[in-house]
């Protein structure tokens, strides 16, 4: 259609498109889409670098927040088997277990 509304004045030699030119884009074109293509798979390289890291360090986190809780439950056990441990020392030991939850 765009040809359709240029003026009647134009000659058909400037109408006509350079092959050379048309090739000189088609290589353009490629070498952009290589490069993006490249860019493209440096990205998803470093995005399942960045995804591995992030899951070993909730594993890490899970693995800690189990010993954690295993430790808790022995000292709970044994807290209550020491029945001549004094209130004082108990409240303590809770206090310092309750601060460590908090921080997780």
């Amino acid at each position: 259609m765009k040809l359709f509304f240029q003026p009647l004045t134009i000659t058909d030699d400037e109408l006509t498109i350079d092959s050379s030119l048309l090739i000189a884009l088609n290589k353009e074109q490629l070498a952009e889409k290589r490069s993006l293509e490249d860019e493209i798979t440096t990205l998803n390289d470093s995005l399942r670098q960045e995804e591995n890291s992030l899951r070993q360090l909730n594993e890490q986190c899970d693995t800690a927040k189990e010993k954690r809780n295993q430790d808790y439950q022995q000292y709970k056990l044994d807290s209550s088997r020491n029945e001549n441990r004094s209130y004082r020392k108990q409240l303590e030991a809770d206090q310092s277990w309750a601060k460590k939850s908090d921080e997780w």
